[in-house]
């Protein structure tokens, strides 16, 4: 990009949209953010299944959008494969320099409908859908309002973070507390206000947490394509420091291992541990055992047929040796 161009924009470009597919059953926000320098520093999209990621206004900030989509995600409603590949879509965009200065100068120039046609036939790549609509805006945003709003965040972020320390839950000495995220069922789960302690509901482990990992393995909650199966937990404590704060739930997955959860919303309803369909604690462990075991078989087995077929080889060579050594001494005899 020349000089000219850079001195002419001198402000950040958020490229800020909304999509849904009513055949796919999809909604998504995608979110672009361009340097003076046409430079994209940063950018993010999400595809979910649940309608509530579509109603975000259009004129909504760039921070609503940023903060819609890490909530979605955080709360594990989104699609992966469709989210990944999205991803993948906008990254051949911004590796092409054409294709990102033309995106680029649409949106400095607010040309709406050159810079909308883009981002929409980028998604109807993915989405493989002719009547599906998306809909942009693009905000124009200093540097001092951005480190702003991200420091105001972040001061958010560290009182909330000390009104959860303070108001801590007791455990037994030695006891391990892992961070979750509630599992909703809207349509068919328990309201948040109703639930009790000694009820039994679906969590979800951070998968972000090192610690939490060691447990996402030992309960054998991975699975092949990356995504993480949820696991029951007995309520056992509820708090919430005031009526509009989180509210805060620890529960325990088994002996010793606690989760603590945290939930802003209290109108959601949350996913109840079903005997008949959801795997037990016990049932997550046993199948994590047997994972490994079916591992450990299949190095064995594999490593039996290699110490057999090199015992075929050396068989063979001996036999081979073996006769080289009698045509020698045949040779030898004829000679003599």
């Amino acid at each position: 990009m020349s000089e000219e161009t850079t001195e002419i924009y001198k402000h950040n470009i958020f490229i800020k949209c909304r999509f849904k597919s009513s055949a796919r059953n999809l909604y998504g926000l995608i979110l672009i953010d361009f340097n003076p320098s046409g430079v994209v520093e940063n950018y993010q999209v999400i595809a979910s299944t649940f309608s509530e990621t579509y109603e975000i206004n259009p004129q909504s900030g760039w921070e609503d959008y940023e903060n819609q989509i890490v909530q979605t995600k955080w709360n594990g409603k989104y699609n992966n494969n469709i989210t990944r590949d999205f991803q993948l879509q906008l990254d051949s965009i911004f590796d092409d320099t054409f294709q990102r200065t033309q995106l680029f100068e649409a949106a400095n120039d607010y040309d709406y409908g050159a810079a909308e046609q883009m981002m929409y036939d980028s998604a109807r790549r993915i989405l493989q859908d002719k009547n599906m609509k998306l809909e942009l805006s693009i905000q124009e945003v200093s540097a001092d309002e951005i480190t702003m709003v991200r420091n105001q965040r972040e001061t958010e972020r560290q009182q909330k973070y000390q009104k959860e320390k303070e108001s801590g839950f007791s455990v037994e000495e030695g006891s391990t507390v892992l961070s979750a995220s509630l599992v909703l069922s809207p349509v068919n789960g328990k309201p948040l206000y109703d639930l009790k302690i000694g009820e039994k509901i679906m969590i979800k482990l951070d998968p972000s947490s090192s610690r939490n990992q060691q447990y996402i393995s030992l309960y054998n909650l991975k699975s092949d394509n990356n995504t993480y199966s949820p696991v029951p937990a007995e309520v056992i404590d509820i708090k919430a420091t005031s009526k509009t704060d989180p509210v805060q739930i620890l529960t325990r997955i088994e002996e010793s291992v606690y989760a603590k959860s945290i939930e802003d919303e209290r109108q959601v309803k949350l996913r109840i541990y079903n005997a008949a369909t959801d795997r037990s604690i016990q049932a997550m462990k046993s199948s994590s055992q047997k994972a490994v075991i079916g591992k450990t078989i299949a190095n064995y087995n594999k490593q039996d047929y290699v110490i057999k077929e090199n015992s075929g080889i050396t068989i063979v060579l001996s036999i081979g040796l073996a006769l080289l050594l009698f045509i020698l001494i045949v040779a030898i005899y004829i000679l003599l």
